[in-house]
């Protein structure tokens, strides 16, 4: 438990199960908390940065707030912006942000404006439910499933919510969350009450039409999400034919892009991976399948021990130290993921495009084509083949998703295999470490070696054989004379 009681804390770190800062309490500078249950009613002169289970900020906070966390409840003062990820926020009426454009940016499940309460800039916000019963100066953009506005919105609301027709979820996921957080769920579906106004433009998405019972001075945009129905079997069919077109352009575009930027820039090291999916496809298939299922908890377990690094490194009072290792952690842990991530998403799927394209030119028209497998023009068409192709059965209805998976794992497998073999490579060709010697006064400055990889002694000339034997060895000054050595005749 930390208290902190009418003194300036200069540190600026706290962590514990709860931390509490009272109202005569100054912090000078940034203030990192690693806490269980958070309050700040003193002064922070800089930002708050961290996590904890609950957080209520009823002081002064001069700078922005990031935090992470259960439960978050601002109703204090805020310099300038709010970011915020956890499961729930709600901003009190007797908040009051001091620049004049502070926003909220927040990926949370549940964000209430409460009324009475004013933001002054923008409101960006990813989850289920946003709920704006006060005042937002600037503009507001959500994505999630229920929005709900019955207060004012200065600018153009941009949304996609979901289905007003599915009742009764949000009271299942609200009967899971009482025990733990005093919140209230909405029904997906936009709702703008009739005290609700936007001075811009709504422009909203969803698979149903929301309930629009307010002022919307600039107009409403709705796109609809639902297949449109009806009509007769040519027009569904047609309709379906332009679904399925949309994703096949948008796999080729997306692969065709990868793919030519790998083939001009990497030519070789994706040669590899399509050698070994054609020598070894079971194998790359289980290695892929494998090695895609323990990403998943790996990832997990970095990020959990990066966390515990963090922590035990806070106990140092050593500030600058706590936040490079964060920052360098935290990018090292997201780089790390997004890597990996996107390599089995994007550039599995250009490898087996590459060996399906290899495969379609050598049964089809290897004989009509003059070009070395190795060549750039030969590359390129393969990928095109090979990327037409996959994005034609990866975009099929229903069993598309299955060629997918399995384009994924071959590729996955393979390219694993590859850094697996040159890892290999490498560490053979590591020259053995030196033998230690002792150096005494008679032991020259250079010890001669021999070479230990045969493609060194190569780059040595073959020493010179001389048949004729030496005059200058022992005892070749006292021979007999007429001597002419052992075997020859006069």
């Amino acid at each position: 438990m930390f208290s902190s009681t009418g003194i300036a804390y200069a540190r600026g770190m706290l962590n514990g199960e709860l931390c509490h800062i009272d109202a005569e309490t100054i912090i000078e500078g940034d203030l990192f908390v690693f806490c269980g249950e958070l309050t700040i009613a003193g002064r922070v002169e800089g930002s708050v940065l961290g996590g904890a289970r609950i957080a209520v900020i009823t002081g002064h906070v001069e700078g922005s707030i990031y935090l992470f966390g259960g439960e978050l409840d601002v109703s204090g003062t805020i310099g300038k912006d709010i970011h915020y990820a956890g499961l729930i926020m709600n901003v009190e009426p007797t908040v009051t942000f001091e620049h004049e454009r502070g926003s909220i940016i927040s990926a949370n499940f549940s964000n209430t404006i409460h009324s009475g309460s004013v933001v002054p800039g923008n409101i960006t916000n990813l989850g289920y439910q946003l709920v704006v019963d006060g005042i937002v100066g600037g503009e507001l953009n959500f994505w999630g499933s229920a929005l709900d506005i019955s207060g004012s919105v200065g600018e153009d609301v941009f949304a996609t919510v979901g289905n007003a027709e599915s009742t009764g979820t949000s009271s299942q996921i609200e009967t899971l969350l009482i025990p733990f957080f005093d919140v209230e769920l909405n029904d997906p579906g936009l709702v703008i009450t009739e005290t609700g106004t936007i001075t811009g433009t709504l422009d909203y998405t969803g698979p149903t039409a929301g309930m629009i019972q307010g002022e919307v001075k600039e107009g409403v945009i709705y796109t609809s999400t639902t297949p449109e129905l009806g009509g007769t079997p040519v027009q569904q069919s047609a309709r379906s034919l332009q679904r399925y077109l949309g994703v096949v352009l948008r796999e080729f575009t997306s692969l065709a892009f990868i793919g030519v930027l790998c083939v001009s820039f990497i030519p070789r090291y994706m040669q590899t991976p399509v050698r070994l999916l054609q020598m070894r496809p079971l194998s790359s298939l289980g290695i892929g399948l494998l090695s895609f299922i323990l990403s998943f908890p790996i990832v997990v377990i970095i990020a959990v021990i990066s966390l515990i690094l963090i922590l035990l490194l806070s106990l140092l009072p050593l500030d600058n130290v706590v936040l490079f290792s964060g920052i360098v952690l935290g990018l090292a842990n997201i780089g790390g993921a997004s890597i990996f991530y996107f390599t089995a998403i994007y550039i599995t799927r250009v490898v087996v495009a590459l060996a399906l394209g290899r495969f379609l030119l050598r049964v089809l028209i290897r004989q009509r084509l003059i070009l070395e497998e190795s060549s750039w023009r030969y590359l390129a068409l393969s990928m095109a083949f090979g990327v037409v192709l996959l994005s034609i059965l990866g975009a099929i209805p229903v069993i598309g998703w299955g060629f997918n998976a399995l384009a994924l794992f071959l590729g996955l497998g393979a390219i694993l295999s590859a850094l697996r073999m040159q890892y290999r490579k490498l560490r053979n060709n590591t020259p053995p470490p030196r033998t230690p010697m002792t150096m005494t006064r008679f032991t020259p400055d250079m010890m001669p070696q021999l070479p230990y990889l045969p493609e060194q002694a190569r780059q040595f000339a073959p020493p010179l054989i001389d048949e004729s034997p030496g005059l200058d060895g022992p005892g070749m000054d006292n021979l007999p004379e007429g001597f002419n050595w052992w075997g020859e005749n006069d």
